[in-house]
Formats: C-alpha cells, structure tokens, sequence
C-alpha cells in the first residue's frame, strides 16, 4: 500500500496533485471510491437491503456469482490487487455484520462459538474468491458454484454440532 498516494495517482492520471485532493481528500477516500467504480464497472449491483435470512443471502449470492462471472479479466485482476486487498479489509465488519444479520433468523440453533464459526464458514463461501476457486479447480461456472455454495449454507444452517449427553 506504501505504493499507492496521492501523488503517485495524479502522476498516473496525468493530473495534478491539487486535482486529485479536489476530489479525494485522503487516500482513504480515494480508495473507497475506487472500490465503488470496480463495483459499478463490474455490472455486480450491491442488493437495495440487506439479506435477514439464509435464503435471501443464498438468493444474494447466485446473482452476485452468475455477475462476477461475466465481469471483464483487467477488472477481476483489478480484485486481486493489494489496493483491492485494502479494500476487503475496510469493508470486513460490515460485510461480517451483513451474514449475522442474514443468519440470525437460524442462530438460537448454535451455541456461541457455533454461530462464530458460521458466519466465517458462510462468510468465505459468500467471496467472489470461491468462485474463482471452484472455476480454477473444479471448472464450474458461476451458476454452478452458486448452486454449489447455496446447498452448503443451507446445510450448515439446517444443523448444529450440539448432541444430548
């Protein structure tokens, strides 16, 4: 990220500094934005609420997939970037409290640590990184990667290591 300011934008851009702080007063401006533009560029349209269940999440998760799929090579390397990574990183509470959110109409089914280790499993399964997992090792389309993530959050949702002593 040392690589990423301000001044090394406006050079790219062919602009100068007092043009980019016009727009981004900080970097951390800058990159929120950026994050907005490889959203918009994809064609992925962030949903207009939150998903409160598992099936809207799984419902979610298929058009964000079939979408990602279809996105252009320079911008799915555009992801792949330490900026993007940057980006992931800002945005991870929220998209953490958007899976509780999404699960807590099923979490009086796990204990505590049970629902913890859901919303990670759920979580990495919901990335567009699983994607690109499943068409790089298993050549699955988008469409199937979804149906395949959609079976596994409503397995996970559906049980609970609790037993009876």
């Amino acid at each position: 990220m040392a690589d990423l300011s301000i001044p090394a934008v406006a050079r790219v851009a062919g602009v100068s500094v007092p043009t980019i702080y016009r727009y981004f007063r900080t970097k951390r401006e800058l990159i929120e934005s950026l994050g907005s533009y490889i959203v918009q560029k994809s064609g992925i349209m962030p949903p207009s609420q939150p998903p409160r269940s598992p099936g809207e999440l799984i419902a979610l998760v298929k058009d964000l997939f079939i979408s990602y799929e279809g996105t252009d090579e320079m911008l799915r390397a555009a992801a792949m970037s330490e900026l993007s990574y940057e980006m992931r990183q800002q945005a991870l509470p929220r998209r953490l409290e958007l899976i509780e959110e999404a699960l807590r109409p099923v979490a009086d089914r796990f204990d505590e640590t049970e629902q913890i280790y859901l919303r990670n499993s759920v979580f990495i399964l919901t990335t567009t990184a699983i994607v690109r997992a499943f068409k790089d090792y298993l050549n699955l389309s988008g469409e199937e990667a979804a149906e395949t993530v959609a079976w596994a959050i409503r397995t996970l949702t559906s049980s609970s290591s609790q037993t009876e002593d």
